[in-house]
């Protein structure tokens, strides 16, 4: 790219041209894996009562024709459609991350281009082309900004993502490269998102990517009807890095290695249903849980870098008596007692019971944080964990690189058994198993219809004998 072209143009050009084909094996293999971990988390979210009521409010307008609710029956026009399953997959922070942009990515771009997809009839091959585009969008546009929008109080996977799901739709509807670029403009002007709910506790955060998805398709919608977009709504002296963040972005970063360097291999498809910057800290708690089964911690001290404080660390009063089960995902002393207590998280550890367990409670109050300034720590949500207690040595690990991470990839079996776990919420054996089918051969699928849906017999998740809420123990 010549330093004087726009960097909206460039990306476009890319993600109209581009086609599974030019995809590396190993890149589509692990798009896959994002579709379907992302089908599955989203399956489990939707009993979530926030979802609950943005899928009602969204029923009440029925579609004839349009993109399946997942989880339910129903169908919905495609924004529509993609404003609950986006809210729905990101409800439980199980979904995935990329370290150095700092987004969630699959929750926002597969929602948003299934349901484009679903919606046109178009198949798996380009719906998979269209997964990858908005990927490679969104996380190149956090990592010019790496951690810069969290620092202004703003919501990176919903700044970045609306612009991902825009490309997403628009190589959905193989628009060519001038109107994609048209849709990144038009979806600039969308992207929003304030973090104070975090700090408060709240689960609005998720609508966030919500409401990133159904901005993205229509922005695409209204590219392909001839809506122009600013050329330079990204890079330009009021485009959206300079109008959300001012300066310290890198304009390079945002192209470099376009189409032989691919961002979607670094997701990281998270193994814990909490937020990415305590997953170190809950490494770390596993392996001193092995290493010296049945000790009793006096002292623990959490280290982690600096972007991580005011999601995780503060305010510290608050993070020691989280509120809700939403805001322990944000609690590093919580996710560090529980998993010193009990190991891997699960999704079980964010309900009201967990909450209220008296142990966890106790170990809590035996935690302290400290911040690091090691910016390797910052670019892939790395932390140490340092224990003592009163018959040993003090013990410590520092963990640069979480499970899931480009540099620790888990097994694909890992990400099969996150699917299960999460999915069994909703679908049956058999359901899940044809789901997994359906994925496996996404590119050779001409019907993406059937994705997440459930029979009319089914009723929807929140209704259905034997459904459970989000947060409910399993029986």
């Amino acid at each position: 790219m010549t330093t004087d072209e726009p960097a909206a143009r460039r990306l476009a050009e890319f993600a109209a041209g581009l086609r599974t084909a030019d995809i590396p094996a190993p890149v589509l293999g692990h798009a896959r894996d994002l579709v379907l971990t992302t089908l599955g988390v989203g399956l489990a979210g939707t009993g979530h009562p926030l979802v609950a009521a943005v899928r009602r409010t969204v029923l009440a307008r029925p579609a004839a024709d349009g993109a399946v609710v997942w989880g339910t029956p129903d169908v919905a026009d495609a924004p529509d459609a993609a404003l609950v399953n986006a809210t729905a997959a990101h409800v439980n922070d199980y979904d995935d991350t990329h370290a150095e942009g700092g987004v969630h990515v699959g929750a926002v771009v597969v929602p948003a281009a299934l349901a484009a997809a679903q919606q046109r009839r178009v198949g798996g091959a380009r719906f998979l082309a269209a997964v990858v585009a908005g990927v490679e969008v969104t996380t190149r546009l956090g990592a010019a900004a790496s951690h810069r929008f969290t620092e202004h109080g703003l919501h990176a996977s919903s700044c970045c993502g609306t612009v991902g799901a825009a490309v997403a739709a628009a190589v959905v509807a193989d628009l060519p490269a001038p109107r994609v670029a048209d849709a990144i403009g038009i979806a600039c002007s969308q992207s929003s998102g304030v973090i104070q709910t975090v700090v408060e506790g709240g689960d609005l955060k998720s609508l966030h990517l919500g409401w990133a998805a159904h901005a993205g398709i229509w922005a695409a919608r209204l590219a392909e009807q001839g809506v122009a977009g600013p050329t330079r709504a990204l890079d330009g002296t009021h485009g959206l890095f300079a109008a959300l963040i001012g300066e310290g972005w890198s304009r390079h970063r945002l192209t470099r290695g376009l189409g032989r360097e691919w961002e979607t291999a670094n997701v990281i498809l998270k193994p814990y249903p909490c937020c990415q910057f305590v997953h170190a800290l809950i490494d770390a708690a596993c392996a001193y849980r092995r290493e010296r089964p049945g000790a009793s911690p006096d002292r623990i001290v959490l280290r982690l870098p600096t972007p991580a404080r005011h999601v995780v660390c503060e305010p510290w009063a608050d993070k020691l008596q989280p509120r809700t089960p939403y805001a322990a995902k944000f609690s590093a002393p919580y996710c560090v007692a529980a998993a010193l207590l009990d190991g891997p998280l699960g999704l079980g550890h964010f309900s009201e019971a967990a909450l209220a367990r008296p142990d966890i409670r106790a170990l809590m109050t035996r935690i302290s944080y400290e911040l690091d300034d090691d910016p390797e720590l910052a670019r892939s949500y790395g932390a140490e964990l340092v224990i003592a207690d009163a018959t040993r040595e003090p013990w410590s690990l520092r963990v640069t690189h979480p499970t899931g991470s480009p540099r620790r990839r888990a097994q694909p079996d890992v990400w099969v058994r996150k699917y299960e776990d999460a999915a069994s919420l909703v679908l049956d054996a058999a359901g899940r198993a044809d789901t997994r089918a359906r994925v496996n051969a996404l590119a050779d699928l001409d019907d993406l219809s059937a994705l997440c849906a459930l029979p009319p017999a089914g009723g929807s998740p929140a209704t259905r004998p034997g459904g459970r809420f989000f947060g409910e123990a399993p029986p």
